[in-house]
């Protein structure tokens, strides 16, 4: 049995939105695995990693922050970047 397709502009757009998504589904893969060896590497460090933005906010704050400077990453990136110039005293 013969079928005969009829390649429509619509048809044609949905076959290419499809082919988008998976070229989607695997870049997203990509930069998963990509962030998972950079945090693998972060982590092994002795040292504080960070990074701020034009602005000057944090974006990005290693968890060797909270031995180091006694502040929870969460708490650094919710703040200036003037937190990383003193150390959390006791009872802070």
């Amino acid at each position: 049995m013969l079928t005969a397709l009829l390649l429509t502009p619509a048809l044609i757009r949905v076959r290419g939105l499809c082919q988008d998504g998976k070229t989607l589904a695997k870049t997203r893969k990509s930069l998963d695995e990509s962030t998972k060896r950079f945090e693998a590497i972060v982590d092994s460090m002795a040292d504080w990693v960070w990074e701020v933005d034009a602005e000057g906010r944090y974006t990005y704050c290693s968890s060797r922050v909270q031995e180091i400077l006694g502040y929870a990453p969460e708490e650094v990136l919710a703040s200036l970047p003037s937190i990383s110039c003193r150390r959390r005293k006791p009872g802070e």
